[in-house]
């Protein structure tokens, strides 16, 4: 059974970071995809999880920006830290690092 929990806690842990990082993608909309046309609020789902893909094993600011700045060229130094925060708590909280 705490097995299940554990399982549970990880996937809603992933989703919640899933759901972070598109919000963030989409607020700062590095592809002119997002909130800057008025696109529904989960045009960068799939953004997310590319970069989250991209992030596994990375623990250190200067991979992370690396990472957001692989697939977005362009990317503020404000999304690189919300998506630096966001990646760093999860893998704190979490534990977990690797691909999915």
């Amino acid at each position: 059974m705490a097995d299940v929990r554990s399982k549970n806690a990880s996937l809603q842990a992933w989703e919640e970071l899933r759901d972070e990082l598109s919000r963030a993608l989409y607020e700062h909309d590095p592809e002119g995809m997002g909130s800057s046309v008025g696109a529904p609020a989960n045009e960068y789902d799939k953004g997310a999880i590319e970069l989250i893909r991209g992030l596994g094993g990375r623990r250190s600011t200067g991979s992370v920006t690396g990472v957001v700045r692989d697939l977005w060229p362009e990317a503020g130094d404000d999304l690189v830290a919300r998506v630096e925060q966001a990646w760093l708590r999860y893998v704190d909280r979490t534990g977990d690092d690797r691909r999915r």
